[in-house]
């Protein structure tokens, strides 16, 4: 079966992908960083597991010279700290500094909106069943990406 637009799964993460961006584009003035610095923070944010510019790299899909580069101004601007791995010292586990605080709750309120913009006219029935086939779509995917 081929899904038409506007179900087309592809169409539709550009689409949230640039909504997304627009709604982040008043952090980034505001802040003065780029799309990637603000990529990074949530990330870190989001996922307190994955804390190494190769996770970042892996789960986000970003080019490891960006990240790097990117991980090097956020350091620069005390965003984030650098912290050696006790057990392998190659490894370097990156830590949002408390200056990062107000960049994450402006980052959080900007998702929440967008949330409650993509979601509008939704019943949480609704939200609850996106919820599941989203997970099943994403384990789908993550499987074959194995």
């Amino acid at each position: 079966m081929i899904l038409q637009p506007p179900s087309n799964i592809f169409d539709m993460t550009k689409s949230l992908m640039k909504l997304q961006e627009k709604y982040l584009e008043s952090i980034r003035t505001d802040y003065k960083l780029s799309r990637i610095e603000v990529i990074i923070i949530t990330f870190l944010h989001n996922n307190p597991a994955h804390d190494t510019a190769r996770d970042i790299v892996a789960f986000r899909m970003l080019q490891r010279g960006n990240v790097s580069t990117a991980i090097d101004s956020l350091a620069d601007k005390g965003y984030l700290t650098r912290h050696p791995d006790t057990n392998d010292k190659r490894i370097i586990h990156l830590k949002l500094s408390d200056r990062s605080i107000p960049v994450v709750h402006a980052i959080e309120k900007k998702q929440d909106e967008l949330i409650s913009c993509i979601f509008e006219g939704f019943s949480d029935d609704e939200k609850k069943n996106f919820a599941s086939y989203n997970k099943r779509l994403y384990d789908n995917v993550l499987s074959h990406l194995k």
